[in-house]
This record gives structure tokens, sequence and C-alpha cells, in this order.
């Protein structure tokens, strides 16, 4: 659930998110995961998410 994300922006979100480009993004110190959506433009969208609620989606796509 991303309720931050403009409402005009969610067809291209989605797009992104089905077509593989999104990846999650690790970080050792301090430890954490980001899920980022590439958006048209050169934007992107970022999102913490909680160790524990990775799923095996979203591990799979970890970098």
């Amino acid at each position: 659930e991303f309720p931050d994300i403009p409402r005009d922006e969610v067809p291209a979100f989605l797009r992104s998110v089905f077509g593989n480009r999104a990846f999650v993004k690790g970080r050792r110190f301090p430890p954490g995961y980001q899920l980022i959506v590439p958006l048209p433009g050169d934007r992107t969208h970022r999102e913490y998410v909680p160790m524990i609620l990775l799923t095996p989606w979203l591990n799979s796509r970890v970098r």
C-alpha cells in the first residue's frame, strides 16, 4: 500500500512494478531496505520496507 503516490502517477507506477523495472536496494549499516520504482521523466519513488516484511518477490529483486 502506497498512499503517497499521486493519482496521475499510479498507471506509470504499476507499469514499472509489473514490468520488472522496480528493485529493492539493501543497506548493511544502518540495516534497511528500500523499494525503488523508476517513473517516467527521470523520477523515482522510494519506499522504506522493513526487513521482516520482505516477501519472496521483493527478496528476489534485492540489489
